[in-house]
């Protein structure tokens, strides 16, 4: 599939564009926050059980999942955080918002836009800028939560976060380049991003395609992303493994 949404260096129909955002969540940023998610769950559980891991072939598995939860992790949330690319189809959060600009923000919302902000759930602790966005016509409320997610994504504390897994990405698991190189990731700089992500893409659906992503406050793969840290526990624990 391609991104490319100009004919003759026009913008194709509106239409066009709101498919295309939808079609970079569903296949794209969903399934990669979601194996962002499991990996981070399922490393946490194991250097939480890493003193109690019979020495054996167990400790060599959990030293092979460890470092691949790791690899798995750190390159899902670059792909979410990635630049766009003018060169490859790149599915990323910061495409949901070019192609947001590409269509002039006239998007056209599928639920009211409290509904819509409601899954920025953060914004709950600033309610002067909620009801700043919800008293704007649709197109200065597409443009302003836009603009807001993007300053939000420079600035701290995600901005630092996403300049660490970029930088393990490029100069370790991309490229082993020869530099002395801090591969540790405080687990809390993880939960900013995958929580981010969550909001932004929980947000675009309910408001562009009108789809729920979160039940109850709940986003709902996150259940699903427990899978993998559960079944380890488990492998631990059983004696006759």
């Amino acid at each position: 599939m391609s991104f490319d949404l100009t004919a003759c260096g026009k913008p194709r129909t509106l239409c066009a564009i709101m498919e295309t955002i939808i079609d970079i969540i569903k296949p794209g940023l969903l399934r990669d926050l979601h194996i962002a998610e499991r990996s981070f769950n399922l490393n946490k559980q194991i250097n939480k059980f890493q003193k109690n891991i019979p020495a054996g072939s167990k400790t060599k598995i959990a030293i092979m999942l460890f470092d691949l939860s790791y690899t798995e992790m750190v390159m899902s949330l670059c792909r979410l955080y990635d630049n766009p690319s003018k060169k490859y189809t790149t599915r990323c959060i910061r495409q949901l918002y070019e192609f947001a600009k590409m269509s002039d923000y006239k998007m056209e919302l599928k639920v009211p836009s409290n509904l819509a902000l409601s899954e920025l759930k953060h914004l709950l602790s600033f309610p002067d800028m909620f009801e700043y966005l919800q008293s704007q016509t649709d197109t200065d409320f597409n443009k302003s939560v836009i603009q807001y997610l993007e300053t939000i994504e420079v600035n701290d504390p995600i901005r630092p976060s996403i300049s660490k897994v970029r930088g393990i990405r490029d100069k370790f698991l991309g490229h082993n380049e020869d530099v002395q190189l801090d591969t540790y990731i405080p687990y809390k700089n993880i939960e900013i991003l995958i929580d981010h992500a969550k909001e932004v893409l929980s947000f675009f659906s309910r408001c562009y395609s009108g789809v729920r992503l979160t039940m109850n406050g709940n986003f709902y793969l996150s259940h699903e992303s427990l899978d993998w840290a559960t079944d380890f526990k488990s492998f631990i624990e059983d004696n006759s493994a």
